[in-house]
């Protein structure tokens, strides 16, 4: 869907886009709700000791896990074995090998000599043979039947129903297993890359503003009264906590957008006509012009000042880009994040551990340079 253009993409959109709302998505908070239980658990040996986590590190384990889980109906372990499972590595060198062509591009001729290539396609095909198993056991549940009738309702029986869809508009015929596998890759990484960066960020900018801390803690304890959040908890209840993630989002933005000039089009009398124009979120969003003298300042506040928002360029703030091709996933993120975040913080505070303030670095996206280490505290009331 990301490559897609014109009525392929538009079919694709359509197709993905009732399982990324909320009407969906609600349905899937149990399962954001045991995950972070999970990481609940694993941090309690770091509250006991005193040990350093990496908060990033441990981000990525829960979103692949959550990912996973309702993507693909699939449960790999992710946060109870004490080994990462095999994929988790074939991914990540999967990303970090994509990432390293996009600095590098002109290294790109380099990725063909006989020792690249193979060990690539070999890193490609381990990888994809695991999803194709999975693909393939769902195909032969679902052979005569609407997947999402017969089978989980997950990503991965939206790609399997769009796939079969395209096939039948063309007049039947095998279904393309490549097409189902791309759209599915895209979902894993889409799914987790982000929200755990999101995550990450949001515990060091809470972890430096105690004021900002103390409102979390006491909203959540409020709204939450000690039980994981609801649906509506996370559409209405936790409303400063979303404006916590929110400004985290605007300070440390986990990408760009990137678009294709339309043909003419010029830009302070260049001609950008079919170029790739990218713009960077991050100058935009601490741009003082746009949002004042304190733009560089952590002020979970200004959301609540409607007449301020309400005054905001409206392309002055776009995490997940602005348009017909904003992010799909937007909602499932932020209602992934706001029950890590809410979950967490009935339990533990954290302090950040390092000398050295965050800063982003950049894979494919961005994530905290320092991976957020911190040390884990048990909430006073539970001693």
């Amino acid at each position: 869907m990301v490559v897609s253009e014109g009525k392929v993409w538009a079919k694709q959109r359509k197709a993905f886009s009732p399982g990324f709302q909320f009407a969906f998505l609600k349905d899937l908070v149990p399962t954001f709700a045991g995950k972070t239980q999970l990481l609940i658990n694993r941090f309690a040996e770091a509250a006991d000791t005193g040990k350093v986590l990496h908060f990033h590190t441990e981000a990525v384990l829960l979103t692949v896990d959550v990912i996973c889980q309702v993507g693909l109906s699939v449960n790999f372990g992710y946060l109870t074995s004490k080994e990462p499972p095999k994929i988790f590595y074939l991914f990540n060198e999967l990303l970090t090998n994509t990432a390293e062509l996009a600095r590098a591009p002109h290294t790109a001729w380099m990725r063909f000599l006989p020792w690249n290539y193979l060990r690539s396609r070999n890193i490609q095909n381990r990888f994809d043979s695991i999803l194709i198993r999975v693909i393939q056991h769902r195909l032969t549940e679902t052979q005569q039947a609407d997947p999402l009738a017969t089978g989980p309702r997950d990503i991965l029986g939206l790609a399997i129903k769009t796939a079969k869809d395209a096939k039948a508009e063309e007049g039947g015929g095998a279904l393309d297993l490549e097409d189902v596998l791309a759209q599915v890759k895209t979902f894993l990484f889409a799914g987790h890359d982000t929200t755990a960066s999101t995550a990450a960020f949001t515990v060091y900018e809470i972890s430096r503003n105690p004021d900002v801390e103390a409102k979390v803690l006491e909203e959540v304890d409020r709204v939450c009264g000690g039980k994981p959040p609801s649906p509506d908890d996370l559409n209405r209840g936790l409303k400063y906590l979303g404006c916590v993630v929110k400004e985290s989002l605007r300070l440390w933005p986990p990408g760009g957008t990137a678009r294709i000039a339309p043909p003419g089009a010029t830009l302070q009398g260049y001609d950008i006509g079919g170029r790739p124009i990218y713009l960077p979120h991050l100058p935009i969003h601490r741009d003082p012009d746009y949002w004042g003298p304190d733009a560089g300042e952590f002020k979970p506040e200004r959301w609540l000042d409607e007449t301020y928002v309400a005054k905001l360029h409206p392309c002055c703030y776009m995490p997940f880009s602005k348009g017909a091709r904003d992010c799909i996933g937007q909602t499932f993120a932020l209602m992934e994040v706001k029950t890590l975040l809410a979950m967490l913080y009935m339990n533990y505070t954290f302090k950040y551990a390092c000398v050295e303030p965050e800063a982003q670095a950049y894979r494919i996206t961005s994530y905290p340079k320092n991976h957020v280490p911190v040390t884990v505290h048990r909430r006073s009331r539970q001693k």
